[in-house]
């Protein structure tokens, strides 16, 4: 059936055709519109976990940094790192860009709601004396309305240090 049977002939639309075009424009906004709540709220979590890789790299580098002997003896003592918050590593360098192990961690920049803990491994039975360095870090996720899970959320990174070459 053709519309334009039903319809007087007129100049121009309808009181009704004009509030169902504002109908139509209306809704299809407000899926544009909703869609930004989601998309901020992803982004907001991708950052956080980008950021949370790139703090382990570089907490990593900085504990493969310290000599090989000093680890060790970490290691069969028992110990490790940890900072809770977590700290700016670039900052605990002593001049010579190497990681200053006698540096105040309270002096480096803080990230509140992120911390680390660092234990330095060696396995006895192995002959070489490999290290494992286990680098994990600890965060709880909040969305863009600044809601916090309820869950803690953990990225861990290994790595390994050798004593060298023979």
């Amino acid at each position: 059936m053709c519309l334009r049977c039903f319809k007087r002939p007129s100049k121009g639309y309808s009181l009704a055709e004009i509030l169902i075009s504002i109908a139509v424009l209306g809704v299809g906004l407000l899926a544009v519109v909703g869609v930004f709540p989601v998309a901020i709220s992803t982004l907001r979590i991708i950052g956080s976990r980008y950021f949370v890789v790139q703090q382990a790299q570089a907490q990593m580098e900085a504990v493969k940094s310290v000599r090989y002997s000093t680890l060790e003896q970490m290691a069969n003592k028992g110990f490790g790192y940890s900072y809770k918050p977590l700290r700016n590593m670039k900052e605990l360098r002593d001049p010579n860009n190497n990681f200053d192990l006698n540096a105040d961690p309270n002096s480096a920049t803080s990230y509140p709601g992120y911390w680390s803990e660092i234990p330095i491994i060696k396995d006895p039975n192995d002959p070489d004396g490999v290290l494992r360095i286990k680098v994990a870090i600890y965060w709880v996720e909040s969305n863009a309305y600044g809601k916090k899970s309820t869950t803690e959320k953990k990225f861990v990174l290994d790595g390994y240090k050798a004593r060298g070459i023979k």
